[in-house]
């Protein structure tokens, strides 16, 4: 009669179980591609920085600001290329910014971009730069950024 019980109770737990509904990984981590940041010329007190980024999950991803240490920069943001008045303007994104389910994001230039701004020094070519990505109903996630000389295909960004 024991064993009955048991096997009873072991498989209404395994029904609820299986009835109850799957929640996402929120911790999975964004694949990322070529993190990189511009030096600018050594009084500077701006940088662009640029990434791809790869939501391997099946539910969009949130992104709601970007940070940097403050031995970096005093404030980091996502910006946009927008056209206005027949001139292109970069303007800061104010909501989130979502990735679709198995889908890429490219920050380049003239498209989204960070902005640091405030650099407390010089960025040097082969320097690192952690940035910290937060997202809504997920973990912070940190991805290093390499300093790059700019060179003449990219472009400096002022604001």
């Amino acid at each position: 009669m024991l064993r009955v019980c048991l096997a009873i109770i072991f498989l209404s737990i395994c029904t609820l179980a299986s009835a109850m509904p799957r929640i996402s990984d929120t911790s999975a981590t964004l694949s990322v591609e070529s993190p990189y940041i511009t030096a600018g010329f050594a009084l500077a007190t701006t940088a662009a920085g640029y990434v791809t980024l790869h939501n391997p999950q099946s539910s969009q991803v949130h992104i709601i600001r970007v940070s940097v240490p403050e031995a970096v920069a005093r404030h980091a943001s996502i910006h946009r290329s927008v056209a206005e008045d027949n001139l292109i303007k970069m303007r800061p994104v104010t909501n989130d910014l979502v990735l679709q389910p198995n889908a890429g994001l490219v920050f380049e230039a003239g498209g989204y971009h960070l902005m640091l701004q405030g650099l407390t020094q010089p960025l040097t070519a082969g320097d690192t730069v952690p940035v910290t990505f937060h997202f809504r109903q997920r973990d912070n996630q940190n991805i290093n950024f390499e300093v790059r000389k700019l060179d003449n295909g990219q472009h400096q960004h002022h604001h």
